[in-house]
């Protein structure tokens, strides 16, 4: 799904190529905005196992260093309560919570358990709304499009539709990339009490090579969420 502000219109292959096609990497979530928002996820299923009743103990939760990629483990200490809150949670639909939209619980069991630890789920909150992304990116596009030069914005889709606070927003030319950048660094975002962070992103060589243009953007997008949260 790439969203094009309406005013826009295509341009050939030949030309986007002959324009030096720029992507800007924003950030509209800060981390420790996303971070909160899956430690309140995690501490409300954590809470959900233990009213029914299956663990003595709460399970013991780990974030993964970069909360953008929306998962998160949880220690068990028997396989009986692990099989119990796989019973009890796993597909459960959850209300809006800690900001974020109505999801299902997805738990796995994670093949390498903590250490002292008899089982260990590996958990997310996949979405039940498919258009939250696609609301974001066009209301990126309109901010960003007004510049003038957009050509496309994804937000990276994982797999379990969590919201990753972060976008590739691709322009025709350097000069629209770093107008827009100038203009809308340090603004305001649409997620209350954060600020857009817009920084220019050179892509791999050779990262899109015997790929699809969706393709490739799907790579450049993604390999955004791997990089060090100061990087963002």
């Amino acid at each position: 799904v790439v969203t094009r502000p309406p005013s826009l219109s295509p341009r050939g292959p030949a030309q986007v190529m002959a324009s030096r096609v720029t992507t800007l990497a924003v950030a509209y979530s800060d981390a420790n905005t996303v971070r909160s928002r899956l430690v309140g996820v995690a501490q409300c299923v954590r809470e959900l196992c233990s009213a029914a009743g299956h663990s003595a103990q709460l399970p013991q939760l780990a974030l993964p260093r970069i909360a953008r990629f929306g998962f998160w483990h949880m220690g068990f200490r028997s396989e009986d309560d692990f099989a119990a809150a796989i019973e009890t949670l796993h597909g459960r639909e959850l209300g809006p919570t800690a900001g974020c939209p109505a999801g299902r619980l997805v738990l796995e069991r994670e093949e390498q358990p903590f250490d002292g630890i008899a089982a260990t789920a590996c958990c997310s909150l996949s979405s039940l709304s498919a258009d939250h992304l696609s609301e974001t990116e066009a209301l990126l596009a309109r901010r960003f499009g007004a510049s003038g030069g957009l050509l496309s914005v994804y937000v990276p889709r994982l797999p379990s539709g969590w919201d990753p606070g972060v976008a590739a927003l691709t322009f025709a030319d350097g000069e629209s990339a770093e107008a827009a950048r100038l203009l809308l660094d340090g603004a305001p975002s649409h997620v209350a009490g954060d600020e857009l962070t817009a920084l220019r992103h050179a892509p791999r060589a050779g990262a899109g090579e015997g790929l699809s243009e969706a393709g490739a953007r799907e790579i450049e997008a993604l390999r955004l969420l791997r990089c060090e949260e100061h990087e963002i």
